[in-house]
């Protein structure tokens, strides 16, 4: 199908600059997906495969990695709910894709956390106290889960990896009426040379070269505008709930932003193709690699491949 031929191009913002150097096959069209992000299809030199068949494609990025500051945050200075436009609410609060504003269970959650301060308006102070709460009450998972979960399994469970603890902030969040969405990255991590997995009930085996991949929220914190709020992964650890912002892993060079899911159901997604692998006997082969560039292309940042 058309998603099976189809790549990402990851996002170019004010931190990064990325671009496609080479791909093994021709790239058919470029355009943007349901979320809004940069998308290649490729070309494949068959239309099916019969058992036995495989196919493989490579693709090879460039990115520009560039210095990230943070603007100084403090609860006094926070903006209240009523300081968030219409527009954003409409579009980042509603019931979609993954985020379950309706589930009764989370609702009560989500306002028995704010509950605790009053009548709490300001957008900083109610953050900080959701990730206070789901750092004392969420566990990470070991082993990792092979797929995603929704906001209330992660609840029921009691633990949830980086996505799905940043899946339960989203919802929560959005509950409130406080706009946000998940945001998915690499990280370069040069000490890590082969990590080989095997998941899917072995049908996908992935290997990992100095690379990991993470997920954070973004959420909407007036007056600074969009901020990153990481569970799970802070450069210089956790001590309060807003280091979840300062600390957050996005702030280093080393973390490169490859999309966003702000509509799209990216946990029922994981779930249909594990299955579709599955049952339709597919095997799947990945190799991740992250090299550092010795130079940047504009002397200005790291750069990465």
């Amino acid at each position: 199908t058309e998603e099976d031929r189809t790549i990402s191009l990851f996002m170019n913002t004010t931190w990064q600059t990325v671009q496609l150097t080479n791909s093994n096959l021709t790239i058919e069209t470029t355009k943007n997906d349901t979320d809004g992000n940069p998308i290649a299809v490729l070309q494949f030199p068959v239309t099916q495969l019969t058992p036995g068949d495989n196919i493989t494609f490579t693709t090879t990025y460039n990115v520009v990695s560039k210095p990230r500051l943070l603007p100084s945050i403090a609860e006094v200075f926070s903006g209240v709910l009523q300081n968030i436009s219409t527009d954003l609410r409409d579009q980042y609060t509603k019931e979609e894709g993954p985020w379950l504003v309706s589930n009764s269970t989370l609702r009560v959650l989500a306002h028995d956390i704010v509950g605790a301060v009053g009548n709490e308006t300001k957008v900083l102070t109610i953050v900080r106290k959701l990730v206070a709460w789901i750092h004392s009450n969420i566990a990470y998972p070991h082993p990792m889960h092979e797929v995603p979960l929704y906001a209330n399994e992660t609840l029921t469970e009691g633990e949830g990896d980086c996505d799905d603890q940043a899946i339960l902030l989203i919802t929560l969040s959005r509950i409130l009426g406080i706009p946000a969405y998940l945001q998915v990255g690499s990280i370069y991590m040069p000490t890590i040379e082969n990590d080989t997995s095997t998941y899917w009930q072995g049908h996908v085996r992935e290997v990992a070269k100095k690379i990991g991949w993470h997920g954070w929220a973004m959420v909407y914190v007036p007056p600074w505008g969009w901020l990153p709020v990481d569970l799970t992964y802070l450069w210089g650890g956790y001590a309060e709930p807003l280091d979840a912002i300062t600390n957050a892993a996005v702030t280093s060079q080393s973390v490169i932003q490859y999309m966003t899911i702000t509509k799209s159901d990216y946990v029922a997604s994981s779930r249909q193709a594990r299955e579709f692998l599955i049952n339709n006997d597919f095997y799947v082969f990945l190799e991740d690699e992250m090299t550092a560039e010795t130079s940047a292309q504009d002397g200005f940042g790291e750069g990465f491949r």
